[in-house]
């Protein structure tokens, strides 16, 4: 179908506009209707190179102001929010003990759960010795 669209392509007033390698894949795209994509392109062409000039320029002054909009009532609640929360952390200084022991105990992730008992961790070993009883069965 691009074939018979390539060699009608020179023929139409479009053809310069469309630089052919590039657009020789869309052509299945306006077989039946080249110049509707084609004039719309043709208005977009020069606004393509405008477009982010034109939207940045009235952005670019408003930019600094949508992150200071936001930021402006943050600011003062960021000092606010922590500070806050601070405060009753101080009461829940039983945390800040667990720190230490996490560094304190190898077993960071079993201190929870078993601060002094390492047989835990011997649990998963387990499934080994059913392993060595099923080598057992295939003795028998």
């Amino acid at each position: 179908m691009c074939g018979p669209i390539s060699p009608a392509g020179p023929k139409s007033p479009f053809s310069p506009l469309l630089p052919g390698s590039p657009f020789s894949p869309r052509c299945p795209f306006r077989p039946g209707i080249p110049p509707t994509p084609i004039s719309p392109l043709l208005p977009f062409s020069p606004f393509i190179p405008s477009s982010p000039f034109s939207p940045l320029s009235p952005i670019s002054p408003g930019s600094p102001k949508w992150p200071f909009s936001p930021m402006s009532p943050f600011s003062p609640l960021s000092p606010i929010s922590p500070s806050s929360p601070c405060k009753p952390s101080s009461p829940l200084s039983p945390f800040s003990p667990l720190v230490p022991f996490s560094q304190v105990s190898p077993f960071t992730p079993f201190c929870p759960f078993i601060p002094g008992k390492p047989e835990f961790p011997l649990s998963p070993l387990t499934p080994t010795s059913p392993k060595k009883k099923t080598y057992r069965i295939t003795r028998k």
